[in-house]
């Protein structure tokens, strides 16, 4: 029995499920990151989102939300500007 071709696809095999590690875990990495600052975001727009129900007066909503802004550290959004500044 020649081993020689056994050999030659078994470096492949492993060659290829090397090459699939490395270049998804870097990916999966970014995912699972990805996937905790948004829930940390989707939380903060939530809570934006109930406070916005408490006030009567938008001035007084609008000083809230940006202590709110201020001690989260979320990134301001363009239409956000008024608030977060």
């Amino acid at each position: 029995m020649n081993n020689e071709g056994f050999l030659l696809y078994d470096s492949m095999v492993a060659l290829l499920i090397f090459t699939v590690i490395v270049l998804m875990l870097p990916g999966l990495i970014y995912i699972s990151v990805l996937d905790g600052d948004s829930m940390a975001q989707l939380k903060f727009y939530r809570e934006l989102y109930t406070l916005s129900s408490r006030y009567d007066f938008s001035a007084d909503y609008i000083s809230k939300a940006a202590e709110l802004f201020n001690k989260a550290e979320v990134p301001c959004d363009e239409r956000l500007k008024k608030i977060c500044s």
